[in-house]
């Protein structure tokens, strides 16, 4: 499917507006390169069900075989393990007109 062929429905729009309004957001890495949408979120196993029906919603605007990108490092100040986990889309025009408005 061609990109610019790609559109948001009412339904995925609102779902995306609320998810913005947390830990999301549009990123357009360049003048002329299209928009892409980021939602990172702590890696805690209770938020685990959460980020899996984000990534249902967004999922039609990842590539095929998408898999989220997970990280743990360690907090010296604390000494304790932190982890998140995130989902980045394909950079699309459908979000650059988003990340004008």
């Amino acid at each position: 499917m061609e990109r610019e062929a790609i559109s948001i429905n009412d339904d995925t729009m609102n779902c995306i507006t609320g998810i913005m309004l947390s830990d999301g957001h549009i990123q357009q890495r360049s003048v002329t390169g299209n928009g892409r949408f980021i939602f990172t979120q702590s890696g805690k196993p209770e938020k685990r069900e959460y980020f899996d029906l984000v990534l249902e919603v967004m999922k039609p605007f990842c590539s095929a075989n998408y898999v989220p990108y997970a990280k743990e490092w360690l907090d010296t100040r604390s000494n304790t393990i932190n982890s998140s986990i995130s989902l980045t889309t394909m950079q699309l025009p459908c979000f650059t007109s988003l990340h004008k408005v």
